[in-house]
Parts: structure tokens; sequence; C-alpha cells
């Protein structure tokens, strides 16, 4: 299949934070977090995505479960995150797809931590709707929530570290999405121009390389009928899960559809005309 182009500029990977280690787990825009050394913790939309790109992870580490000693551990390892990366494409923008290993040791962690019933970061969508961590100013880190967090090595032996103790999480706030993104549309964006240019390369691949299917060629049949037509917005679309006709019609239907898509202006994917041109489309108008 044809590409739609070639690009020249490499992509600008996020390296790893030295000499600062994560020691907050949740969705946050403090210092400490997981979220904020990802670069995902400039808008709900982002924090959103951390949650979805932490308990995708967490399911695959438990269908695959990769090998920590043994004399294979590191080709296993380095096998298992090559899967990963494909499985969630967000991780390419970091060097060596770094939150892997991370979020590894964090999740089994967790498990060993709150029992056998325990199913560690598997669901950590379950903070999606948590108002502290995207709309408050950021606070201390509570120690409820510190884990230590080695940096990891390239060898899957280093990613386990034993716990440090146990420590009984502390209640949050909790907010629909629905609700968050709403009071987000009143705000202005308080992006820093790193998390913009990381929002800007989420919907990438790039669209100079991203391949047209007969997957997707449903949505971009969607965007060449709309007026003005919005072609070079496929990629954006495949990046926010929209991969063909069902997922189409499913973000057609989806509650407080507007002010979802309008999150993408916010984070500079598209722009005020495009999300009109959107809409209308999404409406059959």
């Amino acid at each position: 299949m044809a590409k739609t182009g070639t690009s020249s500029t490499p992509m600008k990977l996020i390296t790893k934070p030295h000499g600062v280690r994560a020691t907050l787990l949740r969705p946050s825009r403090e210092h400490q977090s997981l979220s904020f050394q990802m670069r995902l913790s400039g808008s709900p939309e982002h924090l959103n995505m951390y949650c979805e790109v932490v308990e995708k992870v967490a399911k695959l580490v438990d269908a695959y479960k990769p090998a920590v000693s043994g004399p294979r551990a590191r080709a296993q390892w380095q096998t298992f995150v090559d899967h990963v990366r494909k499985e969630c494409p967000i991780l390419g923008k970091y060097e060596e797809a770094w939150p892997v290993a991370v979020i590894f040791r964090m999740h089994r962690r967790y498990n060993r931590r709150h029992g056998p019933k325990s199913i560690g970061l598997a669901n950590w969508s379950k903070y999606i709707d948590t108002s502290s961590a995207g709309l408050k100013t950021p606070q201390p880190p509570r120690a409820a929530t510190q884990l230590d967090l080695d940096s990891p090595h390239a060898d899957a032996e280093s990613v386990v570290r034993e716990p440090s103790g146990s420590n009984s999480e502390a209640a949050t706030d909790r907010w629909t999405l629905a609700q968050w993104i709403t009071r987000d549309l009143s705000a202005k964006a308080a992006n820093t121009q790193e998390e913009t240019e990381v929002a800007s390369t989420l919907s990438s691949t790039t669209a100079s390389t991203l391949t047209l299917t007969a997957e997707n060629a449903p949505v971009l049949a969607f965007l060449r009928n709309l007026v003005p037509e919005q072609t070079a917005l496929l990629p954006v679309f495949v990046s926010k899960g929209v991969t063909n006709n069902a997922e189409l019609q499913g973000l057609a239907r989806m509650p407080k559809r507007d002010e979802f898509v309008y999150s993408w202006v916010k984070t500079n994917h598209i722009t005020e005309l495009q999300f009109f041109a959107i809409m209308t489309g999404l409406r059959g108008e």
C-alpha cells in the first residue's frame, strides 16, 4: 500500500528524567508523578491518556508474563517491549520506551502489596475521573502513594525491586469525565510548550507515514466529505482510536461527544474551524 509521503525530520524522543524519581503513580501534574515525567499531565485529555496507557501496559504484563530472571530474560524482555510498542504506539515517543519498565515494576509491586486478589494497575482507568489529578493546584506528594521507583536498566532482572513498606491509599474526590471536560472548556489551556509538542505528535506515526487501509478508508471518506474537507486529520482520528467505520459511528453516538472532540482543540490537534466541520459531519447536517 502506498504511503502519503515521507518525513525528513526525526521525532524528538522523551528521555527518562535523571535524578528525579517518580513517587506518585496516580494521574497528577505534580513533578514527582509518572504522568508529569511522561509529559501527559497538561490537560484532562492527557491525564486520561496516561491512565489508559498504564492500564494497557499492565494488562499486557499479565497476558505475556515476561521473565525477570534466567539466561533469556533480557531477550524476552526486549521482545515484550517491542510488542507493547505495537499495541500502544504512543510509547514510541519515549526513548527505549522507558515507561514500560516503570509500569511493569509498579504493577508487580502493587499486586504484592495488596494481596492475591489484586489486579494491580490493570484497572487504572478508574482514575480518569479524579478531579484532584487534573484540576487542582499541585500539592506535596502524599506518603500513602510514594513508591520506590529506581531507574530500570536494560535487562528485565533489574525491573522488580522489593517494596519498602505497606501504606493505605488516601481517598480522592471523583468527577465524571464529562464534568472534567466541560469545566476545562471554559478555562485556558495550561500546557507547557513541551507538552504541546507531545500532544501534536501523539497522532503519529505522522501524517506523512500513515498508510491508508481498507479498515480506515471509511474514516478517510468521512473526512473527505466534510466542508471544507479534512483528509489531513486521518492521523488524528487514528490516534484517538477512531480507526474504522464502527468506531466512527461510536464517536458520533457517544455521550458528551462535542466536549470530547473539542478537547482536541485544547491540545492543538485540530483548529476551531476543523472542530465545527467535524461536528457538522458527525451530526449528519
